[in-house]
């Protein structure tokens, strides 16, 4: 595989109808399943929309937990051991708390993906913890483009439709990894390889596919 220069800079080749096992993932119903001409039903509950809404909020209690903590904690001179102590556990709570809300929109989003549409659309941007294909530094957000799927609103309201040339983001044959399927944000691939076995969020689907851990 090669890395194209420029703006693709983050592609890495080929796309995911060029890869092997490409047909038979699409037969066994194993990757984006996007209607032609009629969208589909926002099924997924709670949408992605309202999953990233979410995370945002308790990204924002977080901060102001953390920064209550050192304001209250820090008055009359400096943090003592008691102090410290509670800005440590309110960090830690904060980090952990983030962590599940980005990791269930992920979960939201990719199950959308799967459905053949998204109520969310963004330029850059990551749910998993893993390193990105070349690295946290440069590229450690991936790019997205969402022309190969539905965008609707959560009322189900079509703000664009799928380009039938387009690969639609979501799971396809991975071409670094063998047997496992990987995430095509329909502009890269992520390397992210999803869980072998999980159930979906948002309709309570169970999948078996991948081979790690999120």
């Amino acid at each position: 595989m090669r890395a194209s220069s420029g703006r693709d800079r983050f592609v890495e080749s080929p796309p995911p109808r060029a890869v092997e096992g490409y047909d038979e993932a699409v037969r066994a119903g194993l990757t984006p399943q996007v209607p032609g001409a009629t969208p589909p039903s926002v099924d997924v509950v709670p949408t992605a929309r309202t999953a990233l809404r979410q995370a945002f909020v308790v990204v924002g209690a977080a901060a102001v937990a953390i920064a209550v903590t050192m304001v209250v904690g820090g008055r009359g001179g400096g943090l003592g051991g008691p102090q410290l102590f509670a800005l440590l556990a309110v960090s830690v709570l904060g980090i952990t708390a983030v962590a599940v809300a980005v990791r269930r929109f992920g979960r939201v989003q990719l199950d959308e993906l799967q459905h053949g549409y998204t109520t969310t659309s963004y330029k850059l941007g990551r749910w998993w913890m893993r390193v990105a294909p070349d690295g946290p530094v440069t590229v450690g957000w991936v790019e997205w483009d969402w022309s190969g799927t539905w965008v609707l609103r959560p009322d189900g309201v079509v703000v664009s439709a799928p380009r039938p040339d387009r690969d639609a983001p979501g799971l396809y044959p991975s071409p670094r990894r063998p047997g496992s399927l990987e995430l095509w944000t329909g502009h890269q691939w992520s390397g992210y390889v999803p869980p072998r076995r999980w159930t979906a969020r948002g309709t309570g689907e169970h999948h078996e596919y991948g081979d790690d851990p999120c």
